[in-house]
């Protein structure tokens, strides 16, 4: 069985070391197969101590979606 292309890993939009630790900050690797999408805008959040923060939703690199473009395209 071959592979796909269309996955997170060769997607404009997935951006490596984006990677989030549990504390919700960001740049703290945690798992180089999990990294962020920024097709989508980030969503919204409240912290512990109740301050608001956002986040670009985690995918996994074999994943893939409808807004999947190549790293060699121009975005719409």
């Amino acid at each position: 069985m071959t592979e796909r292309s269309e996955q997170c890993r060769n997607c404009m939009w997935w951006h490596p070391n984006g990677n989030i630790n549990a504390t919700g900050s960001e740049n703290t690797p945690v798992d180089s197969n999990i990294d962020t999408c920024h097709a989508r805008p980030p969503w919204p959040f409240l912290t512990p101590t109740g301050a608001p923060g956002s986040l670009f939703p985690r995918t996994y690199a074999e994943r893939f979606c409808r807004d999947w473009q190549s790293r060699n395209e121009v975005p719409l």
